[in-house]
């Protein structure tokens, strides 16, 4: 279907898209619940700034481990 060369440089789109909808999905409920912790427990900002320092090291794992299989299966689509 696509090779490697065509996802980096010709249709790089595709990739782009894949990581920044793992970046929302991964994002967004963990500042969701820094927000939560902020209004439910009068933390603020502490509850946003927990949650976004916790976000980074998660999303970094799980993006990194969805991209080696997504490139992965690209590369077998050949």
């Amino acid at each position: 279907m696509t090779s490697l060369v065509d996802l980096m440089f010709k249709k790089h789109y595709k990739l782009s898209w894949f990581v920044l909808k793992n970046t929302i999905l991964i994002m967004a409920p963990l500042v969701g619940l820094g927000i939560f912790l902020d209004y439910q427990f009068s933390l603020a900002p502490w509850g946003k700034i927990i949650s976004i320092a916790l976000a980074f090291p998660i999303l970094q794992f799980i993006l990194i481990r969805n991209l080696k299989k997504y490139l992965k299966q690209v590369s077998n689509d050949k």
